[in-house]
Parts: C-alpha cells; structure tokens; sequence
C-alpha cells in the first residue's frame, strides 16, 4: 500500500473513531464531544451557473455598477404586473465581503432590482445590506474554537424561537440537543447596530464576529472576535432601526 493511500486511511479511520466516540460520550448529555471546524468563506467561491453569472454581469455593466466585493447566490426572474410597473423583473441577492471577510446580516444581503434592465430602488424596510466605512485592517481571529463551541451552549439557551424560549422542554433548540453535534465557525463583520445593547446607528460601522452554528447553519450564536462577548441571534429589529 503506498503512503499517500495508508494516509487516507488512516485520515478515515481517525475521523470514524472520533464521531463515534462523540456521539457515545454526548448521548448522557453530562460531556461534549468538542468537535468544531473553522470554514472560510472566499469571496471567489461561484455559487451560481455560468449564464446567470453573465447575466449579472451584463445588467451590472449597463448600469455603471461595480461587481467588487460581491458574491452573487440569488437570481431570479419574475414577470410583474402593478401599479407602476408591468413586465420582467430581475432580482439578484449577493453577501457583502471587506477584507475578504463575509458580512452576516440578520436581515438581509444586499439586494438589486432592475425592471426591464434599469436598476430600482430597494424594496421599502428592506435592510439592504451595509453601506457604511470599511473595517480595521486586522481580520485574523482572535478566539479559539473551543471558546466558540463553549460560547455556543451558553448563549443557546437564550435564544427564542417562535416556538418559546430554547429551555423548554420540548423545544427544538434546547441546549442538550447539540452535545453531540459538530459545530462550523465562520469569521466574519455584522453592522455594529445589531451587537446587543448597541446605541450606534445603522450603516456607521462594522465588528468583526464569529458565526457558530450546527452543520446546518440553524441557530446560530455570534462571539465578539475582540473580547468573547457572545449572544444568539436575535429575530427581531434592533432598538435603533430607524
């Protein structure tokens, strides 16, 4: 057998070990399996088909608009009849990047409309994404992912879902549901007006955060990079929404 093939086996092997050993020791619910990974989310990454690519090409280009730092993963074709407009409508959806960090938004990516080609304002209340300064120049990571995977089930339950509070019982997202799950950990910015408690405005700065989530990426938690603060994801509009 030669060492590259023996490699993988034993890759293979120490992974199948591993989950089942978590899941045995989390099945009591009294020890945690620890299993996280970081993934690195890359602004060059393609998540839609060629075509649909050009087309955003094509209605960026004929509408002076810069595709720089942004990553498309929504194109949709509609035809639309109402009161101010009767004809096909193109909707696009793309995560924000600065510094090659993902911005998270809790209530929208940035969204572009074009009605018969002519770029259209955003939907009214839509948060569209974050218009506001560029971050520091630091945007390594500064927490160790068995802090974030710790931070995760300390926060978890406190998150409410419209089903009640994590704690219950019977809910879904009850802390003791995920010891025995592997957790992903994405570095990333949110705007500075959904960190809890925040006065500052929308769109007037960034913080950098991890994202910690179950493989699914369902409920996730987000850590301050900077000094561990951590919280779960709120469903609701911050205070300071204008």
């Amino acid at each position: 057998m030669n060492g590259s093939l023996r490699y993988g086996w034993l890759l293979l092997s120490g992974l199948i070990f591993f989950w089942a050993s978590c899941s045995k020791h989390a099945a009591s619910h009294d020890s945690d399996c620890g299993c996280i990974t970081r993934v690195v989310p890359m602004l060059t990454d393609t998540l839609l088909p060629r075509d649909e690519i050009d087309s955003i090409n094509r209605l960026f280009r004929e509408n002076n608009l810069s595709t720089a730092n942004l990553q498309f993963y929504s194109f949709k074709v509609y035809t639309v009849h109402d009161s101010t407009y009767n004809g096909i409508q193109e909707q696009i959806l793309a995560v924000q990047f600065y510094r090659n960090l993902p911005l998270f938004s809790v209530a929208g990516d940035k969204i572009f409309l074009f009605n018969g080609g002519q770029l259209q304002p955003p939907p009214p209340h839509y948060w569209d994404g974050y218009d506001g300064p560029a971050p520091d120049a630091d945007t390594s990571g500064h927490q160790a992912l068995s802090t974030l995977r710790s931070a995760f089930f300390e926060r978890l339950a406190e998150y409410v879902n419209p089903g009640g509070p994590a704690l219950l019982a019977d809910s879904p997202y009850h802390p003791l549901n995920y010891h025995d799950s592997c957790f992903v950990a994405k570095l990333g910015y949110i705007d500075a007006a959904w960190a809890p408690g925040s006065s500052v405005r929308p769109n007037a700065g960034l913080i950098k955060v991890w994202r910690v989530s179950p493989l699914s990426g369902e409920p996730p938690v987000y850590v301050q990079d900077n000094n561990g603060v951590s919280w779960p994801v709120a469903l609701t509009f911050p205070k300071n929404y204008p």
